[in-house]
């Protein structure tokens, strides 16, 4: 059962929320995960970020690699993760923690009062409001503060990552060639780009990166099968908070294309080594 005030509220069921939600609520702490969409993992799940460094003896890289097609590709500098095989891990892992979680969520409202932030947040259920003592965003596209940090004076990263079906074995693979892309299991190939300096938040399907591989593909007798896009917002300047933010963190991708998940780690414990007069 949901409760009406917590310690923490986590926004984004990845790696990083699912492993930051779990060591707090070790330390005793009351911790409800929120997330956008009704299963975790992530921009790995939910943006195909699906490269990561193969040199990783990371012990969650592990359990993925031994889970059946857990990897995609193994090679020698990459490895592609399945995101069926990360979403049932994370999954697992919010299970046995026992974790407070919503999904299927928007937060759409931030309002503070001496103690606590009020979360107004729109759910199947309809809207509800949440407390907590603090808020941690771990989403790339800053949806938890989106309600405090109005978009202004900013530009934008996106990232392309493709699966691709080679419906003609004999296809043109070398029209693709720019674009690395690395052979799956099966007929598949996964491609990844990233385009920058947008400025804005929502790209065009007929934008000419996209209009390029879909064209290519084509011609060579290909068929994207999947072509999810992940945001990223980079501020030139950072816009005034509409209330406090002495309690409200942010843990950014280090890399905006690659799952790392040792740097990940670090991000959590320098966080939580900062949250320890509060924990």
């Amino acid at each position: 059962m949901i409760k009406e005030f917590y310690d923490y509220i986590i926004y984004g069921a990845g790696y990083k929320g699912i492993i930051l939600a779990e060591k707090l609520s070790e330390r005793g702490a009351e911790v409800l995960l929120l997330n956008r969409y009704g299963f975790p993992g992530g921009d790995i799940t939910e943006a195909l970020d699906l490269i990561a460094p193969a040199e990783s003896e990371h012990p969650f890289l592990k359990k993925i690699k031994i889970y059946p097609s857990g990897f995609f590709y193994e090679g020698k500098d990459k490895i592609i993760l399945n995101p069926e095989a990360v979403k049932i891990l994370l999954l697992k892992r919010i299970i046995d923690s026992k974790l407070d979680t919503l999904f299927h969520i928007h937060p759409w409202k931030i309002e503070s009062s001496p103690d606590f932030f009020h979360v107004s947040i729109a759910a199947r259920e309809g809207n509800r409001i949440i407390n907590s003592k603090a808020l941690i965003d771990t989403s790339s596209e800053s949806e938890l503060i989106k309600p405090v940090l109005p978009a202004r004076d900013e530009n934008f990263s996106h990232s392309l990552n493709l699966l691709i079906n080679k419906q003609n074995m004999n296809g043109n693979i070398q029209l693709l060639k720019e674009y690395s892309p690395v052979p799956l299991t099966g007929s598949l190939l996964f491609l990844s780009t990233e385009l920058k300096n947008r400025n804005n938040l929502n790209i065009d399907p007929e934008h000419e990166a996209i209009k390029t591989i879909r064209d290519k593909s084509l011609e060579s007798g290909f068929t994207i099968y999947l072509l999810p896009l992940k945001s990223k917002r980079i501020r030139k300047t950072e816009p005034a908070a509409s209330i406090s933010m002495k309690d409200i963190f942010q843990l950014t991708d280090t890399d905006f294309l690659t799952t790392d998940f040792l740097s990940q780690d670090r991000q959590i414990e320098s966080l939580i080594r900062g949250l320890n007069g509060n924990v």
